[in-house]
């Protein structure tokens, strides 16, 4: 389903209820028109169009922060600012500029874990868990105040009823822990959902640190699944922009209720995505760029219908539209000929976000593969950071799920005519492939495919073979919400 506006996706899947109670309404797109876009003159792979759509590990350092400033509880949701006078031509200025500072960003990505398995168990001891704010290959972040939220959705789960400490080190140098806070833009008890900050702070680029943190339920609490949602908020520019959440499912327990935890179907992690091959800049106008995409199904059971895609996002939320985008992948058909085939995104077609479905198909247990990809930008698309991330997603029946992310890859697109030496990182940049003569017909067909997985191997011979009818229909979840979080499992 075309959505009308892509940040409301990610909105609901993506920032946490707080954002979808509380934004101000968002404007409707203009329609932008889709104009066929030409293969460069010196390509010599015949390209046919389709329907569908290792850096550097950061360091990991544990600090422990200042006790947080006591915070003001805020009205529900970001506000616009008003001198009360609504027709002040001053005012509505005011008012547009706040209203357009509420957005969202693709980072810091903000997890939690050491969620216990069993639940928490009302009136019970305090369970320590951690917060990670990894801030890796996304640029820095002021004002940033890190949190954790609780939601039920029939509101049963009270504010007072959830006790949340931060660690911090006191003027003696020993760790104390400190009520936390109602976090800024957060305050929606009233719809059952109860957010906590974690200390106010600037996050630099690649920087990732952990926040110790504790929680308690109180006895009053009755039992039942409740949602953990970790996310972040930065409060410059008059209004709020919210990090990407991660949401996991949890419950209260007795000594009598188990929750109803044996009803819990969590998204867990699917095969390991990787992408290699990502250059420092695609010079806008410039040739093919050639990516590898890794799938590894190591240690994991087979699994139905995996879609493989790629997230391509904008690092400062400009726009771009999807035509300035052009992303093909290698496939083969029945008789075994090859092509590169255009997918097409199935979002918007003007965002900040594209998510392309590059394959559908089973993977064998402990099987590995790898995808070709290529892609470029025409001569008119904006100068702007992007980043770009592998996903593999499959719905396992029911309400369950399976997905996997790559870490974001910065790079950029370079205005025409820039003379830049690609940089590919520690990958091997994948060469292209011209193919045989017999085109594909990228279409929903009944046409017999292959539907294979080639056998693990190393440089551009390992390659996925699909065939011309493989069926690539809409996308899941991971590849519509932007920023590509999810509902991770309890533990």
């Amino acid at each position: 389903m075309k959505l009308k506006h892509l940040a409301v996706a990610a909105a609901a899947a993506v920032a946490g209820p707080s954002l979808v109670m509380a934004a101000p309404a968002m404007a409707q797109d203009k329609p932008a028109a889709t104009v066929p876009d030409a293969a460069p003159k010196d390509d010599t792979a015949r390209s046919d169009h389709a329907t569908t759509a290792v850096p550097k590990p950061a360091k990991t350092a544990t600090v422990t922060r200042k006790a947080p400033q006591a915070q003001t509880p805020l009205p529900n949701g970001p506000q616009p600012k008003t001198s009360g006078h609504s027709t002040s031509g001053a005012s509505a200025t005011k008012e547009t500029a706040a209203a357009k500072a509420d957005s969202i960003m693709q980072g810091p990505e903000v997890t939690t874990s050491g969620i216990p398995k069993a639940g928490f168990r009302a009136g019970g001891a305090w369970t320590q868990l951690s917060v990670k704010v990894d801030n890796s290959h996304h640029r820095a972040v002021s004002d940033f105040t890190p949190v954790i939220a609780f939601h039920r959705d029939d509101k049963s789960l009270k504010r007072e009823q959830i006790q949340v400490e931060i660690r911090h080190t006191d003027a003696a140098g020993h760790a104390v822990w400190t009520a936390a806070p109602i976090a800024p833009g957060h305050d929606a008890s009233a719809y059952g959902y109860h957010a906590f900050g974690l200390g106010k702070s600037t996050v630099k680029q690649d920087a990732v640190s952990t926040i110790h943190v504790r929680v308690r339920i109180t006895a009053a609490a009755t039992p039942g699944r409740f949602d953990i949602t970790s996310d972040g908020v930065s409060t410059t520019g008059g209004g709020y922009t919210w990090a990407p959440a991660t949401w996991y499912t949890s419950r209260v327990t007795t000594a009598t209720d188990d929750g109803g935890g044996n009803q819990d179907k969590p998204v867990t992690e699917g095969p390991k995505a990787t992408l290699a091959g990502v250059p420092k800049g695609f010079v806008a106008g410039g040739d093919w760029q050639y990516l590898s995409l890794g799938v590894d199904n190591t240690g994991k059971k087979a699994v139905k219908e995996l879609s493989v895609g790629l997230g391509i996002s904008t690092v400062d939320d400009s726009l771009i539209k999807d035509r300035q985008i052009v992303v093909e992948t290698y496939r083969t058909d029945a008789k075994g000929v090859g092509r590169w085939v255009r997918v097409s995104n199935e979002g918007d077609s003007e965002s900040f976000y594209f998510g392309y479905e590059l394959s559908r198909s089973d993977v064998a247990a402990g099987q590995k593969t790898t995808l070709k990809v290529r892609m470029r930008f025409t001569a008119d698309a904006p100068t702007v950071p992007i980043t770009l991330r592998a996903i593999t997603e499959a719905y396992l029946g029911g309400r369950e799920r399976m997905e996997s992310f790559s870490p974001w890859f910065h790079s950029a697109i370079l205005a025409p005519g820039t003379s830049t030496p690609p940089d590919t990182g520690s990958g091997s940049k994948p060469k292209p492939q011209t193919g045989g003569t017999t085109p594909i017909t990228a279409t929903h067909t009944t046409t017999q495919a292959t539907g294979e997985l080639a056998q693990t191997g190393t440089g551009d011979a390992t390659t996925w073979a699909l065939g011309a009818g493989t069926a690539l229909v809409g996308m899941g979840a991971a590849f519509v919400a932007g920023t590509g979080r999810h509902r991770r499992r309890t533990n």
